[in-house]
């Protein structure tokens, strides 16, 4: 098995030119559905590629209740600075001085942490069924 390591703001792009850890060299051409953690992007027989979300440096902070979720995610959404909430209630986004200043005095609490990024289903509708398009061209 060979990987694809991807920074998590590679995922949602349409065209890709990349190298696997293997240094096979890829390129992808697929619909605006988001990569993912874990995604086969090729398999035959025993040889096959998946992808690898890169951790990067994150704000990691809980809020107390859903009223402070939803103000404080309005208010980052306001600075269009993308969103991740994992299953612990945790809101992630990629760290930023200015903002990580900003929760600490609005008593958040936030914590620096390296984590991976990943698309989470409480911020987006994903259609499922069969008709992605992503083209892969190994070389």
């Amino acid at each position: 098995m060979d990987f694809l390591d991807l920074d998590w703001f590679d995922t949602g792009k349409t065209t890709l030119r990349k190298r696997t850890r293997a240094g096979q060299e890829l390129g992808i051409r697929k619909d605006s559905i988001p990569l993912e953690d874990g995604d086969i992007l090729f398999m035959e027989g025993e040889r096959g590629i998946v992808v690898n979300i890169l951790p990067c440096e994150c704000i990691v902070f809980k809020p107390d209740n859903f009223k402070d979720m939803g103000t404080i995610c309005f208010e980052i959404g306001n600075k269009h600075i993308p969103i991740f909430i994992n299953e612990k209630a945790e809101v992630l986004v990629e760290f930023e001085n200015p903002l990580y200043r900003l929760l600490e005095r609005s008593g958040y609490e936030p914590r620096r942490e390296v984590r991976k990024l990943l698309k989470t289903h409480a911020l987006r509708v994903r259609r499922h069924g069969n008709n992605y398009t992503r083209k892969i061209t190994i070389k």
